[in-house]
Formats: structure tokens, C-alpha cells, sequence
């Protein structure tokens, strides 16, 4: 006899851990539309480790925009500086070593003292005897036409220059090569996909790395859920599981770093600051600017509480695209276009740099506005629970039951009934259908009187609705 407990202790042991290490990615110049090299990174942490907003700091050799939080204040997570030298990093805790803060303070200094790769292999030689508080890879790009992925470990670091990478491009995620890989880690192989596939189309940009890749749903085997998603997962319409994606619940903000080809051109930091799904781009410069940083990271933060309030995993997505053009990613699209338009015209000025600061405190204004025009609470419906898909009627009954259940299910479904000690006490297989509208289950023997859990399951839902019988 089966046992429902047996059960509930197999779906946790097979359940896919929410891990927090981010995803990155580096790709040549000559792949990408404005012939800059490029960084991306999606942070991950957990929401205890605080907001994640841009900086400017003019505290070492180079001035720097770099990515920080609120908690971890001589930590820096990316970044580009002056001098055109770029750095963001994913933790790779298969490395020997530890990292904790200290990757962040690795970026920090980098960005503070350095304009070449070479003078950042020099300060990594320096330190292997006596050791690093590092463990993570990390991306990096100078304007000397020097771009890299690092795995940095204690005492020990390996380099993949892409002047040796055939594919102009190279994604991490949370583990190294030197390390013990996971080839088979579902954000790595997504990832993998969308920059491959962007890299082989020449549509490389800013604009499409925030859409099609900080905005990725995908489910364990790596396969893109549509949205908005009209199906069921664990019983709720529109609501996709979020632990695979590269936009997931831990994901904190997003920046993308594009550098210079010759002295004299400014770099960019593309920043998202807070979670991808609802947060929009705005673009900061290693320039003296003033942000109040906290407004857009926690709006973004109460949005996406309002589109998982089952549990984090869980994420509505009937409020992302709409047909009517009110969606959050409609909204979002509509607004990155012009921003991004308005900056690279103002950014081929000669007045940039008198222009950028009035325009930039007048953006942030903006993306905020139109934060606060998205969803609300009200407009947040959590259609249907499991028990209303699903259910039994008479209910309590003596002789039998029938079971209706409103679903398009995507195979054959198996029915099963436990009774209260777990013991499976019937089964029946049937074909995919669109709806169960009344199917009749009879007692016999094995049953007495008492309560008796009904699961429905096809290959991709489970539903779960209780009986009552009466004798």
C-alpha cells in the first residue's frame, strides 16, 4: 500500500532547491549592436540582505558607477569605471575558498585601481600565496579590446579569454568549471540558449537582453513558459513556478555594463533596481549623480509581493502581457523604448554630459510614476485553488461520490483515493480530457466510515479535494 507521507516526503527530496548564486555573461564587441563589450548579471539574494541600488564613488584612482546594496556597504557587486575597465561576478561555491562579502569587496577595489586586465591578473598573482576571500566567476572587460571570464578561488585562478572562445560569448551561473560543473543547472542551460541564439541573430542590445533574458520564465528542463501562461501549476490558473528561471523570487536587480573602445568614450550601467520582472531599466554613467535609491528597489519589491501572495514560488502571470496594452511588461517595454532611444541620442551630443544629470533625475522621476500605475493589490485574483478545480459531491455521502473536476488536462490522469491512515485503497487510469463533469466512484468494502483524500494527477498537475462517508 502506498502512503501519502511516503509521497510528501519524495516530492521534497525531488523538489528543486532554491539556490541563490546569479547569473552572468560576457560577450565580444564585434557580437553585440553597439560593437561594445558587454557584462550582464542578475543578482540573487535573499530579500534579508537588503535592496540593490547604483553608486558613484570617487574614492580610488578611478571614478566608478558600480551596483551595491544596503547592507553590505564595502561591497560592490558590478560595475564599470572611468577608464572603461567592467567587473560583475556570480558565486561559485564549488571553488575552494569561501566568498561571502568579499567577492563584492574583489569588484570594489578592481574598479577603484585598475583599467586592464592586466593589472587585475597582477593583483591576483600577488595574493594566490597568501590567500583570497574569493570564490566566484568573474566577468570582466577593459578598453584595450580585453575581455575574460575569471574562476577565482583562495589561492588559485583560471582565466577563459574570449579571444579563444569561438562562440564570442561566455554564461555562468553558480558553479565552475574548475570546480564541480552543472552542466546540467537549468538556469545555466536557458541561459545558454537565449544569449546563443541572440549572438547568432545580431540582435545583441540592451533592449533585448532585459526582455528576453532578465525576464526569463522557464521551467526545470529549461523550456520557456508562455505568458501570460494559460494553464494550471499546483491548482492556481496563470501561475508558473519561478526556482528554474533566471528571473526567480530571489532575484534582486540586474545590470548590464556596456564599456569603450578608445579613451575619452563614457561606459554605461544599464541598472534594474530591484526584481527584473517589474523593475525599469534607467542608465547611470561614472558621473556624480544623486538617487533616492530606496523608492524604486522597494516599490519593485511590494509588486512582487503582489504576484506571489501563495508562496514564493509562485508567480501570477496573467499581469505581465495584456491585450489591451495595460500589462506590467507593456508598460515596461513602451517606457524602456524611449528611454533607451532618448539616451543614446543625448549620449552621441556633444553636451552629454551637461544634458545627462537634469535627464537622469527627471527618468528616475518617471520610473517610479509609472511603478505605482502598475497592478495593485486589488487588481490581484488568485483563480482557482486546488480544493475549487477539483471536488466531490454529495458531500458527506453514504454509498458513493462523483468527482468533477474543471481542467484541460495535458495526458491520461490517474485517480486515486487514500483514506485517512495514507492507505491507497483505489485507483483508476482514464484519458486526457478536457473536464471530468461527472465521474462516479461507488463504495465497497474496504471503505468505512470517515474521511478519504481524492488526488487527481496527470503529468504535470496534481489535484487533491477530501470526501466524507457516512454509514
Amino acid at each position: 500500500m502506498k502512503n501519502i507521507k511516503c509521497l510528501l516526503i519524495i516530492v521534497l527530496i525531488i523538489m528543486p532547491l532554491n539556490i541563490l548564486p546569479c547569473t552572468i555573461g560576457i560577450v565580444k564587441s564585434e557580437f553585440t549592436q553597439s560593437g561594445r563589450p558587454t557584462i550582464w548579471k542578475t543578482r540573487d539574494r535573499d530579500i534579508e540582505f537588503g535592496i540593490n541600488y547604483p553608486i558613484f564613488d570617487n574614492s580610488g584612482v578611478y571614478t566608478f558607477t558600480g551596483f551595491n546594496d544596503n547592507v553590505n556597504l564595502n561591497s560592490t557587486w558590478g560595475g564599470v569605471n572611468s577608464a572603461g575597465f567592467a567587473i560583475a561576478n556570480a558565486n561559485a561555491n564549488d571553488l575552494q575558498g569561501t566568498s561571502s562579502t568579499n567577492n563584492g569587496v574583489l569588484i570594489r577595489r578592481s574598479l577603484r585601481n585598475y583599467e586592464s586586465l592586466t593589472e587585475f591578473e597582477a593583483y591576483l598573482n600577488s595574493t594566490n600565496e597568501v590567500g583570497r576571500n574569493t570564490r566566484g566567476n568573474f566577468a570582466v572587460f577593459d578598453r584595450f579590446g580585453n575581455e575574460a571570464m575569471y574562476e577565482i578561488g583562495s589561492n588559485e585562478w583560471w582565466k577563459y579569454d574570449l579571444n579563444d572562445n569561438e562562440n564570442g560569448y561566455i554564461v555562468r551561473t553558480n558553479f565552475a568549471f574548475q570546480g564541480e560543473p552543472e552542466y546540467e543547472n537549468p538556469r545555466y542551460i536557458r541561459s545558454n540558449s537565449i544569449i546563443s541564439h541572440l549572438v547568432a541573430t545580431r540582435s545583441m542590445n540592451v533592449e533585448n537582453l532585459i526582455n528576453f533574458h532578465f525576464r526569463d520564465f522557464s521551467d526545470e528542463e529549461s523550456n520557456a513558459y508562455d505568458i501570460p501562461f494559460l494553464s494550471y501549476t499546483n491548482g492556481y490558473f496563470g501561475y508558473i513556478d519561478n526556482r528554474n528561471s533566471i528571473c526567480r523570487n530571489t532575484s534582486t536587480g540586474a545590470i548590464i555594463l556596456e564599456g569603450i573602445n578608445s579613451e575619452g568614450e563614457i561606459p554605461v550601467m544599464w541598472t534594474l533596481s530591484g526584481f527584473p520582472a517589474v523593475t525599469p531599466v534607467i542608465p547611470y554613467i561614472p558621473f556624480p549623480f544623486f538617487i533616492d535609491y530606496e523608492r524604486i528597489p522597494y516599490r519593485a519589491i511590494d509588486l512582487k509581493e503582489q504576484l506571489m501572495p501563495i508562496n514564493p514560488y509562485l508567480i501570477n502571470t496573467l499581469h505581465f502581457l495584456k491585450t489591451d496594452n495595460t500589462g506590467i511588461w507593456n508598460i515596461l517595454r513602451s517606457f524602456e523604448t524611449e528611454i533607451i532611444n532618448d539616451f543614446n541620442i543625448m549620449y552621441s551630443s556633444e553636451n552629454f554630459l551637461y544634458y545627462y544629470p537634469g535627464w537622469l533625475a527627471f527618468t528616475e522621476a518617471n520610473a517610479y510614476d509609472i511603478m505605482n500605475d502598475m497592478t495593485s493589490d486589488a487588481d490581484i485574483e488568485i483563480v482557482p485553488h486546488p480544493f475549487k478545480i477539483i471536488s466531490t459531491y454529495p458531500n458527506p455521502n453514504k454509498n458513493g461520490f462523483f468527482i468533477k473536476a474543471m481542467h484541460n488536462f495535458v495526458s491520461d490522469y490517474t485517480i486515486e483515493i487514500y483514506n485517512i491512515k495514507g492507505q491507497l485503497v483505489h485507483q483508476e487510469r482514464h484519458p486526457k480530457t478536457k473536464n471530468i463533469s461527472e465521474l462516479k466512484i461507488t463504495y465497497n468494502d474496504i471503505y468505512t466510515s470517515g474521511i478519504y483524500i481524492v488526488r487527481v494527477t496527470d503529468l504535470e498537475n496534481t489535484f487533491i479535494t477530501k470526501t466524507i462517508r457516512l454509514k
